[in-house]
């Protein structure tokens, strides 16, 4: 009996022992299994972190290059006015405090406006400088000290070119490098982790931590670098030691700004190896000892474990996996991870819950800066499931149309009827090409109508999503609105053709000028002949059988010299009409001495003579009041400009006249007055006036009471940029509903006032 109780109790021991032996091989290996899961974890967050880091950079280059082509389009860039574009680009640089500088170059190299005081500079040999040159489109550069600044940068640079794609000049903008710690700041890093970036000769722009071996402008680790520019991915990892030699895992992406040009920029982000096993190799040790630990408690409590504890950590463990796979980690197992195999389970399970615990709260993170992104981008985002035929409209892609999130249904059909029916064929092709799966994605301009009736202008944008069988199941896209930017361009075009017209009125008015004075000189003559009483005139009287008496009472039976007269008299008003017209074609730039009566009185003559103006206003039967001040100074300016701005005031009170019912006969007052230091001119209509709303926004761009075509909302906001920044002067405006309207103009006596 006795050779029978410790035989059952050797096989529980033997059976205690036989069961540790597979538990710790399972420890084994699932360290091992732990540990490559661990690896492979910190690759794909080291990927993921690196991929949001190119992502940042992505948008810092495209707010830099959507910056420089904004500049582009200013008239002192274009007009390569350096005093005007100097102005301009403080102002920007001011708003723009992340860059060390910029400049305006000629195509010669040579800095001709700048954001920051310089001297002569010449930027010829500067990669930037060059590609922009040559490939005549947005380029960046390499690691560069500025020469302005003397801080260490990286630019980037626009060509500005003209009608025909010459050069006018290259705009250049440099980041300062040292504000890439207020961008890339990424607290889960562990020590030990690195944040970098190198420019296309792998040469080190930004190191985050700093380190005293690894200063800017000299290359990185040469290892990484070859691995990084020999793989054939944009993206992916490598798993070197550094410049400092510790061995890291090491996510690159390389960044181009065209897809047929090599990286501009590499963007690398390391984590230590040796950190990333740490946590996968103490757990195994811990569990190690946990495991023999356990084996030793086995032996003597296994009997008693099985009674007491078995069946209570079993339930516990049940109940908490079921929790768990219902995704509730609120509560841990409740179980010690110091007992034994069980608490090397529940340990096991907890850690499980914390790492879901942990992803689930990063997936929100990322969620959360997907839509942190989205509202950035200030674009209207569209989700349509091709399956369930489900549509999703953003608040923004409402608002965009004027519309609150609950007063615009989420329907395909509700999207389709607002679009403008000369865009809808062109639109339905785009979206069902992609639809079809023939295009991957679309981008498409079209108008969209407003809750107010009329039609706003968007860029919509989309991609599918196709099923394993190649079946579009899902589209998605933003819609992005560009009506300012429709405007712009219609009224560049505009300006363009205005333009175009003048050189041919001017050319008209040239060869008009030539049979003009041929009709003169023939008249005069034919009067000469038929008047005058001189031999040779007798003679051919005689010659032709009447004596010159009677030819003369002919001529005034008939009214023969009057008529001629009057043909001489018309014929002068023309040339004095043509004369009007070329010298306001001639847009001088020079700055010369005017008196304000005058230039009043050419836009007052030239308006008469408005073709337009005729047409719809009938302008010549406005009244024009005078009140010129005697001896007022003349003003240095630019007589044309100063013409253009008193036409389109002009221009506007006739049109807001002309629709006025049972008021005064139309009217319009010029007034002079000079004031200390300035000369003041007025220009007063007695039309309706306008509300103090409009009043206040009256100069803004684009901003119009015009019916739709009828104006462009721009030519106020151009004659206050004439008055205001060409001239130094002011341009006010008063004005009440049924008061009519006042504008003052003030010009300086002296041209550096």
């Amino acid at each position: 009996m006795q050779r029978k109780v410790q035989s059952i109790w050797a096989t529980m021991y033997f059976l205690v022992v036989i069961s540790i032996v597979p538990s710790l091989a399972i420890i084994l290996y699932s360290g091992g299994e732990i540990r490559e899961a661990f690896e492979r974890k910190a690759e794909n967050n080291v990927l993921l972190l690196n991929a949001n880091l190119a992502s940042m950079q992505e948008r810092i280059t495209t707010s830099t290059k959507q910056l420089l082509a904004t500049l582009a389009l200013m008239p002192e860039i274009r007009n390569l006015d350096a005093k005007g574009a100097a102005e301009l680009l403080k102002r920007v640089h001011a708003e723009n405090p992340s860059f060390t500088n910029i400049l305006m170059v000629n195509p010669n190299g040579d800095v001709v406006a700048s954001s920051l005081h310089f001297e002569a500079i010449n930027l010829a040999d500067r990669k930037h400088f060059q590609d922009a040159m040559h490939q005549r489109r947005f380029t960046s550069g390499e690691f560069i000290v500025s020469r302005t600044s003397g801080l260490p940068s990286f630019p980037f640079a626009l060509p500005v070119l003209d009608r025909t794609g010459e050069v006018l000049c290259v705009l250049i903008s440099a980041i300062q490098l040292n504000q890439y710690d207020n961008i890339f700041k990424i607290d889960q890093l562990t020590s030990g982790s690195f944040v970098g970036l190198a420019d296309h000769n792998g040469n080190r722009i930004y190191r985050s931590p700093p380190d005293d071996n690894t200063p800017l402008g000299v290359p990185i680790a040469q290892g990484v670098w070859k691995d990084a520019q020999a793989a054939d991915a944009d993206s992916g990892y490598v798993i070197r030691p550094g410049s400092d030699g510790v061995r890291r895992i090491t996510a690159f992406t390389k960044l181009r700004l065209y897809p047929d040009e090599p990286p501009y920029m590499y963007v690398f982000l390391g984590v230590p190896e040796k950190t990333v096993t740490a946590e996968a190799t103490a757990a195994l040790r811990r569990n190690l000892a946990l495991t023999a630990l356990a084996a030793v408690l086995a032996l003597g409590l296994c009997w008693t474990a099985s009674r007491f504890l078995l069946a209570p950590a079993v339930s516990r463990l049940v109940q908490a996996a079921t929790r768990f796979g219902k995704g509730d980690f609120s509560q841990p197992t409740g179980i010690d991870h110091d007992a034994g195999e069980f608490g090397l389970l529940a340990g096991a399970l907890d850690q499980m819950a914390q790492e879901r615990a942990r992803a689930e709260e990063k997936l929100k993170a990322s969620e959360e800066r997907y839509a942190l992104a989205v509202r950035g981008t200030n674009d209207g985002i569209w989700d349509w499931d091709m399956k369930t035929g489900e549509v999703y409209f953003s608040p923004r892609y409402k608002s965009m149309l004027g519309y609150q999130p609950d007063e615009m249904p989420d329907d395909v059909a509700e999207w389709e009827k607002r679009i403008h029916p000369a865009d809808l064929e062109r639109v339905m092709q785009e979206n069902g090409r992609c639809m079809r799966g023939e295009s991957p994605w679309f981008e498409v301009e079209y108008r969209l109508l407003h809750k107010d009736g009329d039609y706003r202008w968007v860029l919509g944008r989309g991609a599918s999503l196709k099923d394993e069988s190649g079946q579009v199941i899902r589209m998605a896209g933003a819609h992005t609105d560009i009506t300012d930017r429709r405007r712009l361009q219609e009224s560049i075009v505009h300006n363009e053709k205005i333009i175009s017209m003048g050189g041919m009125a001017a050319g008209m008015a040239h060869e008009i000028n030539n049979p003009l004075g041929g009709i003169l000189q023939g008249t005069q003559v034919v009067l000469k002949r038929l008047q005058e009483d001189t031999p040779r005139n007798r003679t051919a009287a005689q010659m032709a059988g009447c004596p010159l008496e009677n030819i003369h009472g002919y001529l005034r039976e008939r009214d023969v010299v009057l008529l001629l007269d009057e043909v001489r008299t018309a014929a002068g008003r023309a040339s004095q009409i043509v004369q009007n017209m070329l010298s306001f074609c001639r847009q001088e730039s020079a700055v010369t001495m005017a008196d304000m009566a005058e230039v009043l009185e050419m836009a007052v003559t030239l308006c008469n003579n408005d073709y337009d103006l005729k047409k719809k206003y009938d302008f010549r039967r406005i009244q024009i009041v005078r009140d010129y001040q005697p001896g007022v100074s003349r003003v240095p300016c630019n007589v044309s400009q100063i013409e253009q701005v008193v036409i389109n005031l002009l221009r506007n009170a006739a049109q807001a006249m002309a629709g006025q019912q049972g008021q005064d006969a139309p009217s319009i007052t010029l007034l002079t007055r000079q004031e200390t230091g300035f000369v003041r001119v007025e220009i007063q209509d007695n039309g309706p006036g306008l509300d103090e709303e409009t009043r206040k926004r009256i100069f803004e761009p684009f901003f119009t009471t015009k019916s739709v075509g009828a104006g462009t909302g721009l030519g106020l906001s151009v004659s206050y940029f004439i008055i205001s920044t060409h001239h130094h002067g002011t341009i006010d405006v008063e004005s009440a509903p049924g008061q009519g309207t006042t504008f003052i103009i003030r010009l300086p006596m002296k041209a550096d006032a």
